[in-house]
């Protein structure tokens, strides 16, 4: 038998152990307006692995900047500053644990309403 387990055979708690450092969160940020301008410094900052914009026809009429990143009290100043200077009117955020969505986002690079639209 195999070393390598497939992702199906894998636990909650295993698929989540894929994500690498147990400090690894999403950011959500409700923005009305997400700037061109801000997402490639956004993308650059240190820490952040994925940057994702949600429409606002997935979210209830609203924008929403989805950062996943190994320190958010550490990421999250610079990333407000950039949004601000930018801008963008932030309306809400939020930084949530680690959960099947994050893994889900890490391995396909897709939301699971993105994949479940498309059909996937």
């Amino acid at each position: 038998m195999s070393d390598k387990r497939e992702i199906d055979d894998l636990t909650v708690d295993e698929l989540k152990d894929t994500m690498g450092s147990g400090e690894d969160r999403i950011i959500r940020i409700e923005v009305p307006v997400v700037p061109d301008s801000a997402l490639p410094r956004i993308e650059e900052l240190e820490g952040i692995t994925r940057c994702i914009v949600k429409s606002a026809m997935d979210n209830g009429g609203e924008r929403e900047l989805l950062l996943t990143c190994h320190r958010p009290k550490d990421v999250l100043p610079a990333v407000i500053k950039i949004l601000a200077d930018s801008g963008a009117a932030i309306k809400a955020v939020e930084v949530e644990p680690i959960t099947l969505e994050t893994v889900f986002i890490r391995l396909t690079g897709r939301t699971l309403e993105e994949s479940t639209r498309e059909g996937s």
